[in-house]
């Protein structure tokens, strides 16, 4: 005679395990999605998802909600096609969107790395700028080195000041990409040779005025487009270019002391070296880049470890985060930092970020087949009319493991219990068994083999739902396996039948749909 027993349950239909595997994927990259953003207080702008969220959030829900085929009670050829026409096109939708995700990524991630060339453009153009502006004052110090002539000297200065570079920089938009950061790079080449070469023009004039007068009847050479100018000059101009870096850059020296040095450098060697003396300065210039450099990549590693504390690592990564984050704080003890200990640090999160990513996606896949393989049971008990009995407003698979079942026509109850890959249960019966007489017993154990029965039967059809159900364990329908409704369950089975059919109600709205 066949009593309770114990099975092993798992999805093995490999199309209903890639609807679990995509939804497992759409949901880690819809939470990479919200992250994902691209803004700039500075530049006025700010792009990012909300939007595509807000209009995606119900597709999303409805494509990550646990998938249930409710198809007819049989195992005919057409419920069976009716079950896989629905599996294909279920896929189909997943995919259609999980697309429709990624190309939303990567708009941003173009606009991130549109937005990269921008600054380095920006970047660029101060630096033109710059090497402009040094040129343009150490004209007009040669100017009055070299000019005895007031009138001369006024007019070309006039001249020297008229010469303005423009460079044009368009506000950052979603369109800004690497060519038109080439494009701009080379129209400020351009901008910069052809001002230089009128300003070199003058110089040579200057340079002419300075010469001794020379015969007459020796013929003036052509001038050229691209003038010679002299040594001097051309050293004023270089000393002139890493003054202006200079001052720029010490202000972003954020530590106090190190600032205070930097200044006492700059100020000695503009009051004991000459001019022409570059090497001291071009060393200054190097140091305060170190250093701003160096202020990166702390930055950077606070970065890192922020990111560490606010992210939730499972199992054995959540050690390899506490030792990534050890190392992190210990290099940022130290100076002489470099951008390849940077790499290897960012490197190794990536690493663990990519690794946690797969658990995560490994535990969402197992909770959907395992919430797909008790709605699907609980779902064949109900179409059997078994009631199922919980406190809750709805029956929750996602955090119960074990289910009280009302059997129609008896006063009898079914306990399912869930077990990772195993499904156990019991026949329950309101009685103390040792109180029942032998006609009572028998007719306990009777109504144990039928709901034993109809429990086998029903497996045999949810095979065709893509279950691979096997037995483990089977008990005799004897006394022994009758077993009184335990106390924690006992105030399941005082609720009135009207109480429990709204609930039972509200259970296959919410989860038994699709």
């Amino acid at each position: 005679m066949s009593g309770p027993k114990s099975y092993s349950v798992q999805v093995f239909d490999k199309f209903l395990k890639e609807i679990f595997l995509l939804q497992s994927e759409l949901k880690l990259l819809w939470d990479d999605l919200k992250e994902k953003k691209v803004n700039s207080e500075r530049h006025h702008f700010n792009f990012d998802t909300s939007e595509f969220i807000k209009n995606n959030s119900s597709d999303f829900s409805q494509h990550t909600d646990p998938y249930i085929f409710l198809g007819a009670d049989s195992v005919s050829q057409q419920a069976f096609d009716d079950y896989y026409n629905q599996v294909y096109k279920t896929i189909e939708k997943l995919l259609h969107f999980k697309n429709r995700v990624k190309n939303e990524m990567g708009r941003i991630d173009t606009i991130e790395a549109g937005y990269q060339d921008y600054l380095e453009v920006e970047g660029y153009a101060g630096e033109v700028k710059d090497s402009f502006h040094a040129i343009k004052i150490q004209s007009i110090k040669y100017l009055h080195k070299n000019l005895k002539d007031h009138d001369n000297l006024q007019k070309l200065a006039e001249e020297v000041e008229g010469i303005k570079l423009e460079l044009s920089l368009p506000e950052f938009s979603a369109t800004f990409n690497h060519e038109t950061a080439v494009k701009l790079k080379k129209e400020y080449d351009l901008a910069l040779n052809q001002n230089r070469q009128l300003l070199n023009k003058i110089m040579h004039q200057v340079l002419q005025a300075t010469k001794q007068p020379q015969k007459q009847s020796k013929p003036e050479k052509p001038e050229t487009e691209n003038q010679v100018i002299p040594n001097d000059l051309v050293s004023e101009q270089e000393f002139s270019l890493y003054q202006l870096k200079i001052d720029k850059l010490l202000p972003r020296v954020s530590d106090q002391v190190t600032a205070a040095t930097f200044k006492k450098r700059f100020a000695q060697f503009l009051t004991e070296k000459d001019t022409t003396e570059t090497y001291f300065l071009v060393e200054l210039l190097e140091d305060i880049k170190d250093e701003i450099i160096r202020q990166k990549f702390m930055q950077q590693l606070d970065e890192l470890s922020v990111k560490i504390d606010s992210q939730k690592f499972e199992g054995s990564i959540q050690e390899k985060a506490r030792l990534l984050k050890r190392k992190i704080r210990k290099a940022c003890k130290h100076d002489n930092l470099k951008k390849v200990d940077i790499d290897k640090f960012t490197g190794d999160y990536q690493l663990l970020k990519t690794d946690n990513d797969r658990l995560l996606h490994l535990k969402s896949m197992h909770e959907a087949e395992t919430k797909y393989i008790k709605t699907m049971i609980v779902k064949g008990f109900q179409d059997l009319d078994y009631e199922v009995m919980d406190d809750m407003q709805v029956v929750d698979f996602e955090k119960s493991d074990s289910f009280l079942l009302d059997i129609p026509g008896q006063d009898n109850y079914l306990n399912l219990r869930f077990d990772n890959d195993q499904l156990l249960y019991n026949f329950l019966i309101p009685e103390n068994r040792e109180n029942l007489s032998h006609e009572q017993a028998q007719k306990r154990i009777a109504e144990m083999e039928e709901t034993c029965t109809q429990f086998k039967q029903m497996l045999e059809k949810l095979k065709a739902g893509g279950l691979n159900i096997n037995l483990q364990k089977e008990l005799e329908a004897t006394e022994k396996a009758l077993i009184q409704v335990p106390p924690n369950l006992r105030k399941l089975t005082g609720k009135s039948s009207n109480q429990r059919k709204v609930k039972n109600g509200q259970s296959q709205k919410r989860y038994l749909k699709k």
